[in-house]
């Protein structure tokens, strides 16, 4: 490869690889998370109520999804 290449190489790498990440500002810090739904193979789908602080249900099995 010739200088030139390598050049436009390097300055895609830089500006488009590793260089986007350092751009970025951190996220604001979390101030709530909400549960919205949680399903397992043992108990199904059970949606979650606003004032809700835990299930009704004793969820296991080989998966469990939960949905903030």
């Amino acid at each position: 490869m010739n200088k030139k290449v390598l050049s436009i190489l390097l300055i895609f790498v830089v500006f488009f690889g590793i260089g986007s990440q350092s751009f970025a500002a951190p996220a604001p810090p979390l101030t709530s998370l909400r549960v919205i739904r949680v399903s397992s193979e043992k108990a199904g789908i059970e949606l979650i109520g606003r004032n809700q602080l835990s299930t009704n249900y004793d969820h296991g099995g080989s998966f469990i999804h939960v949905t903030t």
